[in-house]
């Protein structure tokens, strides 16, 4: 008895190391990931994502939570890029889902001044927006067409070249007056000096 007592407690303490040791699956990481963003933690999420990324080439959808991970963290150029390529497989998703990925995509690249590649994703969000969030979806697309069109280009350019010819206009050093130029000056200061006679 106290042998078979002996064997048992070997076989529980076996079973619970392996149970101890047991590593989780990579199905099961990516489970703590989703997880781990869902509940805001966006940096450990980010490092799970990342390493079965490169191990395996995860799917659009886990490419666009790579996307917001990054757009959490304020790293707009990698958001870009992953939002930038998954973005067009995610038409089958519910309107809340990627109303968050194109209105994130949009303010990417938004943040980065590049209006003309934030302004399409500001076109898709408003298509799918919450009410609650219009006013800000339209504000940011009505900015985004204000810097890419034309006249804005043309009203830049202009200020740029007169804040160029003014600071060029400093740097030229003024030419000495010819001896005629400097008789008409002085007549002119000594007309201006001469204080008008009453008449008498």
């Amino acid at each position: 008895m106290k042998a078979a007592h002996q064997i048992a407690s070997v076989v529980v303490c076996w079973m619970f190391s392996i149970t101890m040791n047991a590593q989780p699956s990579d199905s099961d990481r990516l489970g703590m990931a989703l997880d781990y963003y869902c509940s805001g933690k966006i940096e450990e999420a980010l490092v799970i994502f990342e390493r079965l990324d490169r191990q395996y080439q995860l799917n659009p959808r886990f490419h666009a939570y790579m996307g917001m991970c990054y757009y959490h963290e304020r790293i707009y150029d990698l958001a870009c890029k992953y939002f930038d390529e998954a973005i067009p497989h995610l038409g089958g998703f519910s309107p809340i889902e990627r109303f968050s990925y194109y209105y994130s995509a949009g303010d990417s690249h938004f943040r980065l001044e590049e209006y003309a590649a934030a302004l399409p994703y500001f076109e898709q969000a408003l298509t799918v927006c919450p009410e609650q969030r219009r006013t800000d979806v339209l504000s940011l697309l009505e900015w985004c067409r204000k810097m890419t069109s034309p006249t804005t280009d043309a009203i830049t350019d202009e200020s740029e070249t007169e804040g160029k010819t003014a600071a060029e206009e400093d740097s030229i050093p003024e030419k000495e007056p010819s001896a005629e130029e400097k008789t008409a000056k002085e007549t002119v200061v000594e007309s201006e000096s001469m204080e008008p006679t009453a008449p008498q």
